[in-house]
């Protein structure tokens, strides 16, 4: 099966800014096909198809300039004073702090199915990048459904929080718009004893 199309590009929009992926000459967002990556086992590749951001969010980051999009992911998510107002990783949200057990947990997950980041493990986009093709992988195989339980558990665990911070704090509306998208995504995971 193919990865979920809709992950791989959370996964794209919260990882850092690519002139490929942003780039004004590109095509439109809304119009671009792109070929999936394969997912898990072994890659994170990630090649979303942009038929499947919901349209004021392609409308936005089509509208948005290269730069502005990569100052304000910079702002949320790297580097702002007097601190980051939204860090993208698990641990800060479970642990107070960065690596540590979650990001060892998670990091154990991937080499299990192959796969190896050179990114914080428990990055939001990673994990993202992650499940997309986990989901491809689970309905045929037990052990990819277990640990997308567990999988989804986590991200229910912290993910929530960092996004509606997000919401919050992004001055481009692209972010806040991805945000929205990836909780409502992130509730559809939910099992139905969860809901």
């Amino acid at each position: 099966m193919r990865p979920d199309p809709r992950w791989q590009a959370l996964a794209l929009l919260f990882g850092a800014p690519r002139p490929t992926v942003h780039a004004a000459a590109s095509p439109s967002p809304a119009e671009a096909g792109r070929t999936a990556a394969p997912g898990p086992p072994g890659s994170l590749g990630v090649a979303p198809s942009y038929a499947e951001l919901p349209p004021r969010l392609a409308e936005r980051l089509e509208a948005t300039p290269p730069d502005r999009l990569e100052a304000e992911y910079v702002r949320l998510f790297v580097n702002a004073m007097p601190e980051v107002p939204c860090p993208p990783y698990a641990s800060a949200y479970l642990q107070g702090t960065l690596y540590g057990t979650v990001t060892a947990r998670v990091r154990e997950l991937y080499r299990k199915w192959g796969v190896d980041t050179h990114e914080v493990p428990d990055h939001f986009a990673v994990e993202a990048a992650f499940l997309a093709g986990l989901l491809a992988a689970a309905p045929d195989d037990d052990e990819a459904l277990r640990d997308l339980a567990w999988l989804r558990g986590h991200l229910r665990s912290w993910a929530p929080t960092f996004l509606r911070a997000v919401e919050v704090h992004d001055r481009t509306g692209v972010y806040a718009d991805a945000a929205r998208w990836a909780r409502g995504l992130i509730e559809e995971l939910a099992s139905p004893a969860d809901r």
